[in-house]
């Protein structure tokens, strides 16, 4: 019941009430011997949702933190927990984007550790699902979203690893990911022309060459489109 009502109270938008129901349902469940730990899982998941809306960024990772914590010994066996993880990782990953965007003074240095990290989690998402085999459509949605989020990151931040990320979890008869895929190359050729040509010879032309060849490995992956059926004749 606490849990439901956190959650209601998040959806209008009230996020201390659902702090306060999320953290009273994670105190109940302390009394219970029969929750399971995927179920305890969840619910804390649940209060980092709400802590983040809150703007209690440290609670909240706090709790996400948790999630990882509870779910690494049952997340390759337990639905349940592999569901909490996944969404878990792609919450990190956000949060740490957005300090990688705010930290335009940061060093050099602490924006490649952010951006590393990021990865991390992204990839870990993903070879969770994977390690789901045909029940990895459970997570569609999650790894979706995971994968659109690497692509973005490895297009912008890091282009010599895109090839790489985009092969390693394409999913050539899932149309979304064909989608971010095909997008994820059309824009890291239009980058290219717009900026890098120029440097063909010397070590700055083979790590474009190297890039551009790791795009037509992916592209020849991909289904070929079919063309929209000619209209009729009237």
């Amino acid at each position: 019941a606490w849990t439901s009502r956190g959650l209601v109270c998040l959806d209008r938008g009230d996020a201390a009430s659902a702090v306060q129901a999320q953290e009273r349902a994670l105190a109940v469940s302390e009394r219970l011997a029969v929750l399971l730990a995927s179920e305890r899982a969840g619910m804390t998941l649940n209060l980092a949702q709400a802590r983040l809306v809150a703007a209690d960024e440290a609670g909240a990772l706090t709790a996400f933190h948790s999630v990882l914590a509870s779910t690494s010994g049952s997340a390759e066996s337990d639905p349940m927990a592999a569901d909490s993880a996944v969404q878990t990782r792609h919450a990190l990953a956000m949060i740490l984007l957005r300090r990688l965007e705010t930290s335009a003074d940061a060093d050099a240095e602490t924006r490649i550790e952010l951006v590393a990290e990021v990865g991390d989690h992204v990839e870990d998402g993903l070879a969770l699902i994977r390690r789901w085999e045909g029940r990895s459509g459970w997570f569609r949605e999650s790894g979706v979203r995971l994968y659109e989020l690497g692509a973005w990151l490895y297009r912008t931040r890091q282009p010599q690893f895109l090839a790489e990320f985009l092969q390693e979890n394409l999913d050539e008869k899932d149309p979304d990911r064909v989608r971010v895929a095909r997008d994820a190359l059309t824009l890291a050729r239009q980058e290219l022309l717009r900026g890098s040509f120029a440097g063909l010879a010397g070590e700055g032309g083979e790590k474009t060459l190297a890039i551009i060849e790791g795009l037509r490995e992916v592209e020849s992956r991909l289904p070929v489109l079919t063309p929209p059926a000619a209209a009729p004749k009237p």
